[in-house]
């Protein structure tokens, strides 16, 4: 298997999405990603890794959502990035709220929106 790194906003261009009400409905807006191997995220401040996303059963979804903000905010994930990312994981952020660590990829998102802290992303296509 062949792997490449490149820019995240290089990847996919960006595309209007209106958010609706559920996570499959928003899911089904975004375009596949079946190429990205997996998203690596660090603190854009000081470089500090803030985790890594397989694109793999389970966490496909938060792959797509979040190549997808990182098309739209110049491979960011700005505190605007996850006030949408929020909205497009719907239902789930809601239960990220009430169960605490049980959506982790939802809870970066709530991280940076409470800290300002941006995120920067390298995208491993293979």
């Amino acid at each position: 298997v062949r792997s490449s790194i490149e820019k995240p906003s290089r990847f996919i261009h960006s595309m209007s999405v209106s958010v609706g009400a559920s996570f499959k409905e928003n899911l089904g807006q975004l375009p596949e990603v079946g190429d990205i191997a997996r998203i690596i995220l660090k603190k854009k401040g000081n470089g500090e890794d803030a985790g890594t996303i397989e694109n793999k059963p389970g966490t496909g979804g938060s792959v797509r959502i979040y190549a997808y903000l990182l098309s739209c905010f110049g491979g960011e994930i700005t505190r605007q990035a996850a006030y949408m990312g929020c909205a497009l994981f719907a239902e789930h952020t809601e239960d990220a709220h009430k169960n605490p660590g049980s959506h982790g990829n939802i809870d970066r998102l709530l991280h940076v929106i409470a800290t300002g802290e941006a995120l920067v992303a390298t995208v491993e296509r293979g």
